[in-house]
């Protein structure tokens, strides 16, 4: 497996209100995991099969454009919107690989504007089995500096995992049961019926969940400081029971321009290869 290649099994240490878990590389992004990469990406934004079955009979320039004009965030908005999507898509694989957990749905196909996020949760997922028991809510976060000035809140500059727990419990004060709510109906609509009558059940309260609260911070190995686990202790979160996850990167604003350079000529190899 791809991800294995790359990333070392999670290493947890307990604190006194939350859980650490941290996850190093182990071996640096090479072309083989760039590719596997740039499949998920492009997978996630629109599906593969749907860019196979109307371009591979067409001209890879009309592949390109389409691409670039309707679907990748513009090279403009690389640390905005690119960095973010992209990171998203690997706290999936995570989840997905170390955690044995269903991540339901992904926000980037309900994208309407290719150079913005979307807005909500940044990502639940939940037991894989029918009879779905523990539900994760996450914030994901993933920036150049360890302190965010993050007006919104506080006009004070704080670290990022205190403003990540923040807008996880924020997000959560709202309505929990949107998500759920959402999930019916997407199920809904890919007449997954038995799938969407679980969700349905979730949001309604007739079944009752086990929740989880989780924090991903994707960082630079060379620039992390466990500053940022202290600053969250020190304020004592109550959502519980919570995970911080770390995944600490190589070159990391490197690897964020070198797959968005490289996601057109994945995307050729993908439609085109026979």
């Amino acid at each position: 497996m791809v991800i294995k290649k790359w990333f070392k099994d999670p290493k947890i240490d307990t604190k006194t209100h939350f859980n650490v878990i941290k996850i190093w590389e182990n071996n640096i992004c090479d072309d083989e995991i760039k590719e596997f990469l740039n499949k998920e990406i492009l997978d996630s934004y629109i599906w593969i099969d749907t860019l196979i079955r109307n371009y591979s009979t067409k001209d890879k320039k009309v592949l390109i454009d389409f691409l670039e004009n309707n679907v990748l965030p513009s090279k403009s908005e690389l640390y905005r919107v690119w960095q973010w999507d992209l990171w998203e898509i690997i706290s999936k694989l995570l989840v997905s690989y170390f955690f044995w957990l269903e991540v339901p749905a992904t926000k980037l196909k309900l994208k309407t504007n290719k150079d913005k996020s979307v807005f909500w949760t940044d990502m639940i997922s939940h037991n894989k089995w029918k009879d779905i028991k523990d539900w994760y809510y996450y914030e994901i976060k993933t920036k150049q500096d360890l302190l965010k000035k993050d007006y919104k809140i506080t006009w004070n500059p704080r670290y990022i995992t205190v403003v990540a727990y923040d807008w996880l419990k924020n997000d959560l004060s709202k309505n929990s049961g949107a998500i759920a709510t959402f999930l019916w109906k997407l199920y809904e609509m890919k007449e997954n019926y038995d799938k969407s009558k679980v969700y349905l059940d979730i949001a309604d309260g007739s079944k009752i969940i086990n929740k989880n609260y989780e924090i991903f911070i994707i960082w630079e190995t060379s620039t992390y400081k466990d500053d940022i686990i202290t600053a969250l202790e020190n304020i004592s979160p109550d959502l519980k029971p919570l995970n911080v996850t770390i995944i600490l990167i190589d070159w990391f604003k490197w690897l964020v321009d070198d797959l968005r350079n490289k996601v057109l000529i994945d995307a050729e190899k993908i439609v085109y290869t026979k």
